[in-house]
This record gives structure tokens, sequence and C-alpha cells, in this order.
């Protein structure tokens, strides 16, 4: 049974483990070298435990305590990483992670008021975002060897989003 909660830094070597190894998989083609680098630079273990410690929420999914997602959220409304393994992809784990962002977006309003939250997504990372109800917002981007297509998700509209165990935010 999946499990999503808040993870801590004891979990920051499985969540470095899960996003190196899909980006090398599947991000890894919209990157030049140094831009590959650069990414996998963000997914070291020590870099996964300071945004835990920094203006992130992280959060992961689990299924008999092995790693199945992961989603980094920067405040107030930026998803950084959206990562579902790749044997738990296509059965609505990403939405159920994307559904718990959403609420701390939507719970942080109050302070920092936001009208959608946005992603940059990678080629791979599209088709999913899409269905998952964000929109293209600009031009396909490169920045330091990295190419993604900007998004966004309107936060105030009917997204289809349901409400999440309010004890994951």
């Amino acid at each position: 049974m999946i499990h999503i909660r808040r993870a801590t830094p004891d979990d920051a070597q499985a969540i470095s483990s899960l996003l190196v190894t899909l980006t090398r998989e599947h991000i890894a083609a919209d990157c030049t070298d140094g831009g590959l680098d650069q990414l996998l630079g963000i997914m070291t273990v020590d870099s996964v435990r300071e945004r835990m410690a920094g203006n992130f929420s992280t959060w992961i999914a689990t299924d008999n305590g092995v790693l199945a997602g992961v989603c980094v959220l920067r405040l107030p409304a930026h998803l950084y990483h959206l990562f579902v393994a790749t044997g738990f992809q296509k059965q609505g784990l990403g939405r159920r992670l994307l559904e718990t962002a959403v609420q701390r977006c939507r719970k942080n309003a109050a302070t920092a008021p936001v009208s959608a939250l946005t992603v940059n997504a990678s080629s791979f990372g599209l088709p999913a975002y899409l269905r998952l109800g964000f929109s293209l917002d600009g031009p396909r981007k490169e920045e330091n060897g990295i190419r993604f297509q900007p998004m966004r998700l309107g936060l105030g509209l009917g997204l289809g989003l349901g409400p999440t165990a309010k004890d994951t935010c």
C-alpha cells in the first residue's frame, strides 16, 4: 500500500539515488554534458538534505518501505522535483504527490498568495504534466545546458485534484 509522508534527512540517500537514476534514464537527453553534471549536482545526498532544511517541502511515497516517488516543492509554488520510480509510473502516484504539493500551496496562500504552481518540465515529463492539468507557459528554454518547458497549473481553478491526507503537508 502506498503511503505519502514528509521526507526526513534519513531519506536523503534513497531520494538522491532515485533522482539520479531517473535523471540519467529520462532527462539526460535534454542536457548538454555540462548541464547534466549541474543537474546531477543538485541531486546529491547533501543537496537533498540542504533543501529539506531550506525553503522547500519534500514528500516521499513508499510502498512497503520501498521508495516509489518523491515530490519537492520550492515555496511558495514551484514544483522542483516530481519523480516516480519506473515500476510505479502510470498508476496515479504522480497525481497523488502533486495533490499533496497543491494542498501545501493552498495552505500557504494566506501568507504567500499565488495563482499558479509552476514547473520546468523535461521532454519525458511533458506528457505527464499535460495529463495532470498543467499548460505551457511560454517557449521551450535552455539554461545552463538544461533544456525544459516552463509550465503552470492554475491554483484557483477546478483542477480535479482531490484532497490528500492532512498530515502529509
